[in-house]
């Protein structure tokens, strides 16, 4: 989320500081992030130390917060998991409509900002392995969601040109460029469409084996740190997958 959220310091610091083990001295809000339900924070600590705060208008599935915790539990170091809270719980709610987690702070800028050499990219790699081939327990695999090979855009993609089409060409100049846009590629938007959702039934109908997935594995969900290691984060859409 790019605008700071309406709920006041004092309150999020007076929870945070009862559910765990800190003592803050001030926040920062981050104006970055494309998840509108999602704002970040950076904690700085009384003991000079930062953490990472995830504040959200919806609560946090118990995957995107128990996969990676367990993954980190299980040696693989480079994944970002959430800290645990006093009653062992890996996130809180802050009133009736925000729910938090805390995080390390890792200092270091995106793998797209920074871009990865052929050793951090090897090491990728070597790390998907890894965590595809590592068993966590069934309860913990059954919160993740199985792939479908069905895209939840399609049928608003095609309300959405349903629209347009009904629509015409009037409206302001932003709606006019758009419409025509959309006139001139119909064609061509359907038909990648109608593709998408053929090549999801045959993979559907493989049934081929699935393991755990992070989902969202683009370079800004990669950080690389001062040491240049990378570091994994954003584990919301972690999911069941085969590779």
């Amino acid at each position: 989320m790019l605008e700071r959220p309406d709920v006041g310091d004092d309150t999020i610091i007076r929870a945070l500081e009862i559910a765990y083990p800190i003592n803050i001295r001030e926040l920062h809000f981050l104006p970055i992030g494309l998840d509108p339900a999602a704002s970040v924070f950076r904690v700085e600590l009384a003991d000079d130390r930062a953490v990472l705060l995830k504040l959200k208008t919806r609560s946090f599935t118990p995957a995107s917060l128990k996969v990676p915790f367990l993954l980190h539990a299980q040696g693989l170091h480079n994944v970002v998991a959430p800290s645990q809270t006093h009653e062992k719980e890996l996130s809180l709610s802050i009133g009736s409509q925000r729910f938090a987690a805390l995080y390390p702070w890792i200092e270091g800028q995106t793998a797209f900002e920074e871009g990865l050499d052929e050793g951090q990219s090897s090491q990728l790699g070597e790390w998907l392995h890894r965590m595809h081939a590592t068993h966590l327990p069934e309860e913990i695999i059954h919160l993740t969601t199985g792939e479908t090979f069905r895209s939840p855009h399609a049928e608003p993609l095609r309300t959405l040109s349903r629209s347009i089409a009904a629509q015409g060409c009037g409206g302001t100049a932003a709606h006019k460029e758009l419409v025509k846009f959309w006139n001139r590629k119909a064609t061509q938007i359907v038909d990648l469409l109608v593709r998408c959702e053929e090549i999801g039934w045959i993979a559907q109908a493989q049934n081929a084996p699935q393991t755990l997935c992070h989902a969202d594995i683009h370079l800004d969900n990669v950080l690389v740190d001062t040491a240049g290691e990378l570091q994994v984060i954003d584990w919301d859409e972690v999911c069941r997958a085969p590779i």
